[in-house]
């Protein structure tokens, strides 16, 4: 097995692990599903080997609904088929709640196999500190080809256009947004082989005084005349990204 530093990285002070060399390359050989974006340390992750029941959802398209299916997973047996449902507000929002985090750099992938006919898809980090909420959100129209980031005070605002993803049956894209938790601060998007540099840009910030916890959320939503299954593999939290 070849040698070198990063998955990712045996240098520099973390707060919560150890960097060990080379047991990245030899976890992504042996089927890990943390093989796109390999920065970071995993903290929690999901390929719904086990089913879905770890996941809480809320369903607002009329027949909107998660579902387990082994039709067409990108890692190991299954994947989740998000439907859209139809009407007013047609789609669905999947969320992981998980304990409040030692603050910092923190990632949330995810990959998404995304027909034509879904208007929008989301992904997003809620970090609740016992005072306030700082909702880190991406979201990518898939008519307009655009991506907005989620702003104070609750507001999208654009920040790249002309970004195409597949909507072939199968083909998932994988988002991967990155936070810096501690200072409350955007850092990168990652849309497939697309890096976007997203340093300085704020998150929308609000007060709620729920203890202190954090969510990651995946949200799709629909055209309101026609149900669309949406396919979601291989969810990842990350901490300690570079």
């Amino acid at each position: 097995m070849p040698h070198g530093t990063p998955d990712w990285g045996l240098v520099g002070p973390k707060d919560t692990v150890f960097g060990l060399d080379d047991w990245g390359e030899l976890a992504v050989r042996t089927w890990s599903p943390v093989s796109h974006d390999r920065r970071g340390d995993v903290i929690w992750m999901d390929a719904f080997e086990e089913g879905r029941n770890s996941w809480h959802y809320g369903l607002y398209g009329v027949n909107a609904a998660i579902q387990l299916s082994s039709e067409c997973p990108l890692h190991g047996a299954y994947h989740v088929v998000l439907v859209s449902g139809t009407g007013a507000v047609p789609g669905l929002d999947v969320l992981k709640r998980l304990a409040y985090p030692v603050l910092g750099n923190m990632g949330f992938e995810c990959a998404l196999a995304i027909p034509l006919g879904i208007y929008r898809v989301a992904c997003a980090i809620a970090v609740y500190d016992g005072t306030n909420r700082r909702d880190y959100q991406v979201t990518y129209d898939l008519a307009a080809q655009t991506l907005y980031y989620w702003t104070d005070p609750g507001g999208q605002e654009q920040f790249a256009t002309n970004v195409r993803v597949s909507t072939t049956y199968s083909c998932y894209s994988i988002f991967k947004m990155v936070i810096d938790a501690a200072a409350g601060t955007y850092i990168r998007f990652i849309l497939n082989e697309q890096l976007f540099d997203m340093r300085g840009y704020l998150p929308d910030e609000v007060p709620d005084d729920e203890a202190p916890n954090m969510a990651v959320v995946v949200a799709v939503r629909g055209d309101g005349d026609t149900s669309k299954d949406t396919y979601l593999d291989r969810v990842i939290v990350t901490q300690n990204e570079p």
